[in-house]
């Protein structure tokens, strides 16, 4: 979903693609996008629910300053195996002054990949995921409510905020960013702690028990498609992204899926935190968007996905012995 945002978020880009599908008279490719936005909160929640189980499951004990660190580690071997690329392909962006690159690598700054805007606030929201996770697990349903609407005008108020910041290169500004990316992202995360606290999903599943198994996945289906369909349907902004992203995630969840999808979807959850950190680069730093000359949105989209796969290959050669050293280390 991310890779396909990036890829086709510009309509006058994807306008200039030989275009088969139209959806209301524009290009599905850059429709889509409107559905694809949905990564980062669906991301957000995703992690909100699965902390609160891990915090559950280990009775509070989540070792989350090593799972930030293998985090930041892993981003550190991209730096180090892109940055030097980015100095031969592109000497205009990389490495830039020794601010830039020290901004850039301690994440603070994304000016040499615009997908790691994510990184820094998600580690830091990691880094006081126990307090969080424990405060709304805790809470009674007033007090959670309380703190969801508290959180919910932050989102909002952040939201708002971060586009006259945004632009400053200024690094106390850049810092100013991360904090409103903070608390931006933290309604998102709260939200998925509340979905785990409340057994949404045990709930809803137990409620379509009583349905015929065909049918049950016949209605999940048509009822997935369909959202999918009035959220690309709509305006672009990301405040709309939230309830759509909860429905999606619940009704993929209750879908039973075949077992050659599950299988290629743990081949690409796998690798995703690396697709993530380094696809950015073969879009426009590095090939200065000469992918796009593929022209077919399928085959553009395929092509950097790869490049992205065979990338983390390289990048998991080189994180793995380190982090099985690390677990050692932490036994």
């Amino acid at each position: 979903m991310m890779v396909w945002l990036h890829l086709f978020s510009e309509q006058s880009i994807t306008e200039d693609c030989i275009n088969v599908i139209f959806f209301k008279g524009r290009p599905l490719a850059y429709m889509l996008t409107k559905l694809c936005a949905c990564c980062v909160s669906m991301y957000a929640i995703l992690g909100g629910y699965g902390l609160s189980a891990v915090f559950s499951k280990s009775q509070g004990k989540m070792n989350n300053g090593r799972r930030a660190l293998l985090l930041m580690t892993n981003f550190w071997i991209v730096c180090l195996l892109f940055i030097p690329m980015g100095c031969i392909f592109r000497p205009d962006i990389y490495p830039g002054d020794w601010p830039q690159l020290l901004l850039n690598i301690s994440a603070v700054s994304y000016s040499y990949n615009g997908a790691w805007w994510f990184l820094l606030p998600y580690v830091l929201i990691t880094l006081c995921s126990g307090y969080i996770v424990s405060l709304m697990l805790h809470a009674s349903l007033r007090k959670e409510m309380a703190i969801l609407l508290a959180l919910l005008i932050l989102h909002v108020g952040a939201y708002m905020a971060k586009d006259y910041l945004s632009p400053s290169p200024s690094s106390l500004k850049q810092l100013a960013v991360v904090g409103l990316n903070v608390i931006y992202l933290l309604f998102m995360f709260s939200i998925g702690v509340a979905m785990f606290k409340h057994r949404c999903i045990q709930t809803l599943r137990s409620r379509m028990e009583h349905y015929e198994k065909k049918r049950r996945n016949a209605i999940l289906v048509l009822a997935l498609i369909g959202t999918c369909v009035l959220r690309i349907s709509i305006g672009n902004s990301a405040l709309i992204n939230l309830p759509f992203s909860v429905l999606i995630i619940m009704l993929f969840s209750l879908i039973d899926k075949p077992h050659a999808f599950t299988s290629i979807a743990t081949f690409l959850g796998q690798h995703s935190t690396n697709v993530w950190l380094c696809h950015y680069f073969f879009l426009n730093m590095l090939f200065q968007g000469q992918v796009y000359a593929l022209r077919y949105p399928l085959a553009i989209f395929i092509a950097v996905l790869l490049l992205a796969l065979a990338s983390s290959y390289l990048i998991k050669m080189i994180f793995t012995p380190i982090r099985n050293r690390m677990t050692n280390v932490a036994h």
